[in-house]
């Protein structure tokens, strides 16, 4: 089954705010509402990362901006998620496989899926998950493994080299859409709040009947009552007579 629109009913009924959960986890309802009939769980992160963003578009709009900190002078970087690059980038089968040598042996992988990684306690873990061989594999051999696993799913480990507009010091960024999401869903629920308190104390609806209503109906009625409450509070002035 192909995805289908979410609603504002959908967000206020899915999400939920102050979750401890990681991102991916916090957004996995919301994603099951829209990919609806598709196993998510055999996703790669680099699919999962492309229906993130596909759903942050979706909900949001607006594109996603990352904030980070300076590791020299402490200011903070503001810079573009790159979202298109992240959706142009090939995925590969949850059933392909990644070969690595370390001291002279092979190993074979399959890539990691969403249930492996939410799964896995660490990443010797997440190795015996993916193992397609009996033999152990080294812990030396880690670095190696994670590299191969980025080559073939490019979209999951998303690195960005950017500079501090105050000191210059140049900083490699990694990048985890499903947190910029879930924090925008997280305002995208608050607001929807404030939209269906504001409509139903004004008009006497109930929230069904608000989220309803197109997002730029809704929104046009909230600025009218704000308007009214606004002109409300300013004193009128008497003219001496």
């Amino acid at each position: 089954m192909t995805r289908r629109d979410l609603t504002a009913a959908d967000v206020l009924d899915a999400w939920r705010i102050g979750d401890p959960a990681p991102p991916h986890l916090r957004l996995a309802r919301l994603m099951a509402v829209f990919v609806p009939g598709e196993t998510l769980r055999t996703d790669t992160l680099g699919a999962r990362n492309q229906r993130v963003i596909r759903m942050g578009r979706a909900l949001l709009g607006d594109a996603l901006e990352a904030r980070l900190t300076c590791l020299s002078c402490g200011a903070e970087i503001e810079f573009a998620v790159p979202e298109d690059a992240i959706l142009s980038a090939s995925v590969p089968r949850p059933d392909t496989v990644v070969a690595v040598t370390v001291e002279g042996q092979v190993h074979r992988f399959r890539v990691p899926t969403m249930a492996d990684l939410d799964a896995a306690g660490d990443a010797l873990d997440l190795t015996r998950r993916c193992a397609l061989d009996d033999t152990p594999f080294p812990e030396a051999g880690l670095p190696a493994l994670e590299a191969a696993f980025a080559s073939h799913d490019p979209a999951g480990d998303i690195r960005i080299d950017t500079a501090c507009p105050e000191c210059g010091a140049e900083t490699e960024a990694s990048v985890e859409p499903a947190g910029f999401v879930a924090a925008g869903i997280d305002r995208l629920y608050r607001a929807l709040l404030t939209e269906v308190d504001c409509l139903a104390r004004a008009y006497g609806w109930t929230e069904g009947e608000v989220l309803s209503l197109p997002t730029d109906r809704r929104r046009a009625y909230v600025a009218m009552v704000t308007a009214r409450a606004a002109q409300a509070r300013v004193p009128v002035r008497r003219v001496p007579g």
